[in-house]
C-alpha cells in the first residue's frame, strides 16, 4: 500500500478492514437532525501515481490520482449508501479476484469479517452500469444476516440543539474574499 514502510501484498484486504472501520466509527455519530449517518464506500485494485502537490509556500497535499482511483470513486457513487445497520461496500473484479485468489487460500480478512459482523462478498447481479467506464462485473461486501452486532460504543440520543444546525445566510449577504 502507498505511503507504508512496510509493502504488502494484500490491499484489498486492508481496504476491506479499512472501510470496515469507517463504518464502525461512524455509526456513533449522531447528526443533528437525528438521521443515520452513512457513506458511500467504493474499492478498486490497480496502479496508482502518488506524490506530494503544491510548493512550501502554498499548502502542499498528497495525493493519488490514476484511473484505479478514478473508478473507486466510480464503485463509491454507484454503490448504496452504508450505515453499520445496512452496510454496503461497493468493489470491482480486480478487487474481488485479489480477495478470492487461490494462492490466499481462505482470505483471513473475508473470515474475519464474516465471523465477527457476518458480513459476506456477493458478486452484484447482471452488470454494473458505471458512468465513464460502461457496463461493469461489481461486488459487495454486505450483511448475512439482517442485523448486525452492536458497535462498541452504542449510539446516542441526538443532540437536538439548535445551535447546532448551521443556519443558511440569506440570499446574497455570502461575500467570499474570492469574490472582493
Amino acid at each position: 500500500s502507498f505511503g507504508s514502510d512496510a509493502p504488502t501484498s494484500d490491499t484489498a484486504a486492508e481496504c476491506l478492514l479499512a472501510a470496515v472501520a469507517m463504518l464502525q466509527a461512524v455509526c456513533v455519530l449522531p447528526r443533528p437532525d437525528g438521521c443515520v449517518t452513512t457513506l458511500r464506500l467504493g474499492i478498486n485494485t490497480g496502479a496508482v501515481c502518488a506524490g506530494v502537490i503544491g510548493s512550501n509556500l502554498g499548502s502542499p497535499r498528497y495525493s493519488v490520482f490514476g484511473d484505479t482511483v478514478n473508478t473507486a470513486s466510480r464503485m463509491a457513487s454507484s454503490g448504496g449508501a452504508s450505515s453499520w445497520g445496512n452496510p454496503f461496500i461497493h468493489m470491482t473484479q480486480a478487487t474481488a479476484d485479489q480477495l478470492l485468489r487461490p494462492e490466499a487460500g481462505s482470505n483471513p480478512a473475508l473470515l474475519s469479517l464474516r465471523a465477527e459482523f457476518r458480513l459476506i462478498l456477493t458478486q452484484q447481479p447482471g452488470l454494473t452500469g458505471i458512468k465513464g467506464k460502461g457496463p461493469m462485473s461489481t461486488y459487495a461486501l454486505r450483511a448475512a444476516e439482517d442485523s448486525l452486532p452492536p458497535p462498541e460504543t452504542e449510539v446516542q440520543e441526538p443532540h437536538r440543539d439548535p445551535s447546532l444546525i448551521r443556519q443558511r445566510p440569506p440570499l446574497g449577504s455570502y461575500s467570499s474574499p474570492m469574490l472582493r
